[in-house]
């Protein structure tokens, strides 16, 4: 159950990025075009603001990776099984005069 929450804490995490992008980008569209020298200040303080939450979710997004991939078991982890008995010849070839 925690492994589940983990995964759409990641997914709504996604989704803000996402969202925040969008409204950084119209931000910075709109700064662009700006001629009045207050509202240009504002723009960018408030573009300032939306690319700090955005830094802060990436970086959130990342600790909660990092979290989800410990809980998850490590399929390379499990014990491995020995063969008993000689292992099989693969490829057909001359006997080697060198073993008897």
């Amino acid at each position: 159950m925690k492994i589940q929450r983990q995964f759409e804490q990641l997914r709504k995490l996604r989704e803000l990025q996402r969202l925040g992008m969008t409204v950084a980008e119209d931000l910075h569209a709109r700064a662009r075009m700006e001629k009045d020298p207050k509202k240009l200040i504002e723009l960018t303080d408030t573009f300032l603001l939306v690319g700090e939450e955005i830094r802060q979710a990436i970086a959130l997004e990342a600790k909660l990776a990092r979290d989800l991939d410990a809980a998850l078991p490590d399929p390379g982890s499990r014990p491995c099984r020995r063969r008993r008995g000689p292992v099989p010849r693969l490829v057909a070839g001359p006997p080697n005069p060198t073993r008897h």
